[in-house]
């Protein structure tokens, strides 16, 4: 199946080349789950982050289907 993965702010130094705007579409086996695809990609396990996937948070066990958008990035921070 064809996932298509954005990685965001800092996490865009994992992405593998060529990769286009942040964005690069994996094949990836059927059910493959969040996890497996961080850790494909080598982000380490210690960095704190927020996925979602087409468009709503999902933990590291969520499932992927065909065609999802998988968003990576770090916590935002601030505030007033």
């Amino acid at each position: 199946m064809n996932i298509t993965v954005r990685l965001l702010a800092t996490f865009r130094t994992f992405l593998p080349q060529p990769s286009v705007h942040a964005t690069v579409s994996l094949e990836v086996e059927e059910d493959k789950r969040v996890g497996a695809v961080l850790e494909a990609l080598h982000l380490p396990a210690e960095l704190p982050r927020i996925v979602l996937i087409n468009g709503l948070y999902a933990g590291e066990d969520s499932l992927l289907t065909d065609g999802d958008i998988m968003s990576v990035f770090p916590p935002l921070i601030g505030g007033l």
